[in-house]
């Protein structure tokens, strides 16, 4: 497969990404990051760390805490990939381990809608009888 994406952290351009292959949702590839990711490492070396500690075995109450608040903390990182057709691709979850990454897609959209409307954008309609402008339940 081999295919080439650019991945986007809140909007900023951190890395480039060759995808080796997609099981459902779940892409899978190596990272390559840009000097930007560097806002963003210690994040994600934290849950690489937490991740690989306890050698297989249940992690310990505190160990758990700490992985859940990074997992919080990675959760409110918005993540969009920019495939080489264009495409974009929302991120649900995404996992950074050294040269690994990992992610969960939504659905993919073109470049061109690349800031889609938001609700009230969307139903926005003008109505003369209505006093002109409303927005649709």
């Amino acid at each position: 497969m081999n295919r080439k994406a650019e991945l986007y952290l809140n909007g900023c351009l951190v890395g480039r990404i060759t995808v080796k292959r997609w099981l459902g949702a779940w892409g899978f590839g190596e990272f390559y990051p840009t000097e930007a990711f560097a806002a963003w490492r210690t994040v994600y070396d934290e849950w690489a760390r937490l991740m690989h500690s306890g050698d297989g075995a249940p992690l310990g109450p505190a160990t758990a805490l700490a992985l859940s608040q990074i997992e919080y903390a990675m959760d409110r990182i918005h993540g969009q990939l920019l495939l080489e057709d264009g495409k974009w691709r929302s991120i649900v979850q995404l996992n950074i381990d050294g040269y690994l990454v990992e992610w969960e897609e939504r659905e993919a959209v073109s470049a061109t809608d690349r800031r889609l409307a938001g609700p009230r954008e969307r139903f926005e309609q003008h109505d003369p009888a209505r006093g002109g402008l409303h927005f649709a339940n």
